[in-house]
């Protein structure tokens, strides 16, 4: 692709745009405080694994579930890459104290084998981070400290999306010190930057022998204040994020699909602390289908929704939290899932879901699928309403 940067990761190469910004998936207002009973049960978890429906049917349920990916054909393309996706990261409140008192790895000690076993890990970064701006006249504002950003990287993540209702919350001050500390720590971004040409740049990664596309956007309604979201929708020459709008989303999936051999819509969308699909979530994933993407992974309502897998396509609605504190009245929130998608160069070849539970200090443990709450999880997820978003003739 021309006009692109390269950057060397280990396993993996990024490439995009000069001008990129932000990532898609995304977090909203804060609530509560995690309750102990919660809490973490760091059992070893292994993978609960869907594999592709026959004749083209949806998997919503148990049918077609398997542990273990099918072998792979000698005529099937050599690239296979695991990506782990993750829901909202808020870093900052006591989760940056957190950070700053015992250092970069404390986030992620619970999951940390989980990350670490993917080629490529994906997530929501629904804070500001930094020192730069004032807060907004919001009920809630997020700002982690700088060091918010090495301890990203210390996770392992390689893309973040900055498409949500927080990475605003400092203003066009805080959001550009955000974009700048990310990249200094070496973290890829998408969904919002110093213009909307920046806010709309794909971040394109590959990983595995595998090219995969990365964009970031969000569409959360104002809040009960009256605080005007859309206000934030990056400008010609103002910053800000990539809003949901499904032409705009159509447009910038259709310019990368035939270029690449995924492209990942990643979505800040939803109502919060609903297991429904709202419309605005429907819209904006059937114009990423129809204009070619193989996934839309969601964020914002803090609790985990369906998800259908069928025609080697992917929408995961909402992966809810996996760090954030403040949700101990919202036990709900408190159980969750990581994402593990297998790609190869012409396919989704396998999902898999790894429960998770978020303890009193709002960090995530990976917990036994087979055991009494990790089954719960799975079981619950299984049973998520989704609605049908396939492209036409699928």
């Amino acid at each position: 692709m021309s006009g692109t940067t390269v950057v060397t990761h280990p396993r993996l190469t990024v490439t995009g745009p000069l001008a990129l910004a932000v990532v898609g998936l995304a977090g909203c207002d804060a609530g509560p405080e995690p309750s102990a009973e919660s809490g973490p049960d760091p059992t070893d978890a292994t993978a609960v694994t869907t594999s592709p429906p026959a004749d083209g049917a949806s998997t919503t349920g148990d049918e077609g579930r398997h542990t273990g990916a099918e072998e792979a054909t000698e005529d099937e393309a050599s690239g296979v890459a695991t990506v782990l996706f993750a829901g909202d990261l808020m870093l900052g409140r006591s989760i940056g104290d957190l950070i700053l008192a015992e250092g970069s790895d404390a986030p992620w000690e619970g999951i940390a084998e989980e990350l670490a076993a993917a080629d490529l890990r994906v997530g929501v970064l629904e804070t500001a981070v930094g020192t730069a701006g004032e807060a907004e006249d919001k009920i809630f504002t997020f700002q982690a400290p700088p060091e918010a950003a090495d301890s990203v990287a210390a996770g392992g993540f390689d893309v973040v999306t900055l498409a949500n209702n927080h990475s605003y919350d400092y203003g066009a001050e805080g959001l550009l010190e955000t974009v700048e500390l990310v990249s200094a720590a070496g973290v890829e971004h998408v969904g919002a930057g110093v213009d909307d040409e920046a806010a709309h740049a794909p971040v394109v990664v590959e990983a595995e022998g595998v090219e995969l596309a990365f964009l970031g956007y969000v569409s959360v309604p104002d809040d009960w204040t009256g605080y005007q979201n859309r206000a934030w929708a990056a400008g010609d020459q103002s910053p800000g994020v990539a809003w949901a709008d499904p032409d705009l989303i159509a447009q910038d999936v259709a310019r990368l699909a035939g270029e690449v051999d995924h492209v990942v819509v990643l979505l800040h969308a939803g109502d919060e602390g609903s297991t429904v699909v709202n419309e605005v979530q429907v819209a904006a994933a059937e114009a990423a289908f129809e204009a070619g993407a193989s996934a839309v992974v969601g964020s914002h309502p803090h609790v985990l929704q369906g998800y259908r897998y069928a025609d080697e396509t992917l929408v995961a609605w909402s992966l809810g939290n996996t760090v954030f504190d403040g949700f101990g009245d919202y036990p709900e929130s408190l159980r969750t899932a990581l994402l593990s998608v297998t790609f190869t160069n012409d396919a989704i070849e396998r999902v898999e879901w790894l429960p998770a539970t978020i303890d009193e200090r709002g960090l995530p443990w990976a917990v036994d699928p087979e055991g009494e709450v990790g089954a719960s999880i799975l079981a619950e997820l299984e049973q998520l309403p989704s609605p049908e978003v396939w492209p036409s003739g699928s």
